[in-house]
């Protein structure tokens, strides 16, 4: 009995402490830290959410950008500090659900190191072809490339990216005989789909959007279960691959530990900030769009779309890189 009153202090002393400690955050800036450049999709949502995060909490947010090694220099940087709420990691779907199982590097655990914070923003992928060749519509690209047979080359911005991964879920839907070739970057995939060197470009829409204005290349299908307003008038994926849906997310992760009155204040916060109408036009230029979750909806999420991933992984055949 005495030895259960006395567990039963100690838990509650630990939540008043933690509650305690919460009450005055942020006494100093908070840091968030962005596994890419300058410049890059999640910089510009990261410098877009921290100054009004910061506003709301009067104090500082400060964008820490440390790009490199497929996003693990950024985790790493988190999974080192603090579970003290002053470190936070905005990133992206590869960083969670694909570069710990291709990466021989990404020595960092996610179900142990990291907790579920918010979610950012989604935006699907978009699937393109050169548009003089080809058919006007994904149905009827499909039909013609089963009665033609042999292999169609599809091209992906990133080895084992999220468009690489959502060319291999399109080859197992569709069952054409598809030769996937990772380019560089959306520049050098873009010149492949217009040389007639590949027949369909899965790519984030800001990498293709100034071609597909320009008029060189048209969009087949969006990956996404319906059509998004960052498209408009171009099908879903899942318009002719039912069940179909895929899509570039980003969310804000904290060390494991963090305290969770913490976290929910943040996801609070966040969930407001992204909800602004300008925040909404000025994430639609980098293809996203706000998708609030509650902080057990973003751990939920981020589960599944691991467990996908991995499943998808599985048939590759992957040698881990370094």
């Amino acid at each position: 009995m005495i030895r259960h009153i006395r567990s039963l202090t100690a838990v509650v002393l630990a939540a008043v402490a933690m509650s305690a400690g919460a009450a005055g955050w942020p006494a100093h800036p908070v840091r968030m830290v962005v596994p890419s450049a300058a410049g890059s999709p999640p910089d510009v949502m990261a410098r877009l959410i921290a100054q009004r995060l910061g506003t709301r909490w009067n104090g500082q947010v400060i964008v820490d950008n440390k790009p490199g090694a497929g996003g693990i220099i950024g985790m790493n940087a988190v999974r080192q500090a603090p579970a003290d709420g002053y470190s936070f990691i905005l990133t992206h779907a590869a960083t969670i659900a694909v570069t710990p199982l291709v990466n021989a590097s990404a020595r960092y655990d996610m179900d142990a190191e990291f907790a579920p914070v918010a979610m950012v923003a989604m935006g699907p992928l978009v699937i393109v072809a050169d548009k003089r060749h080809g058919a006007d519509s994904l149905p009827s690209f499909i039909a013609q490339a089963k009665q033609a047979g042999g292999t169609v080359n599809v091209g992906v911005n990133g080895q084992y990216s999220l468009p690489h991964l959502a060319a291999e879920s399109f080859r197992r839907s569709t069952g054409l005989d598809l030769n996937i070739v990772s380019f560089s970057s959306s520049g050098t995939a873009l010149t492949a789909v217009m040389n007639g060197d590949v027949q369909l470009l899965f790519d984030g829409i800001p990498g293709v959007e100034g071609m597909l204005k320009g008029g060189r290349i048209k969009a087949l299908a969006v990956t996404s279960k319906t059509r998004v307003p960052l498209a408009p008038g171009v099908p879903a994926l899942a318009e002719t691959l039912p069940g179909q849906d895929v899509n570039g997310w980003f969310v804000l992760l904290a060390r494991k530990g963090t305290p969770a009155d913490i976290i929910e204040r943040i996801n609070r916060d966040l969930n407001a900030v992204v909800a602004d109408k300008t925040v909404i036009e000025q994430m639609a230029s980098v293809g996203v769009q706000p998708r609030p979750m509650s902080v057990a909806e973003v751990g939920q999420f981020i589960h599944a779309e691991r467990t996908r991933w991995s499943n998808v992984l599985a048939g590759m055949n992957i040698r881990k890189q370094p």
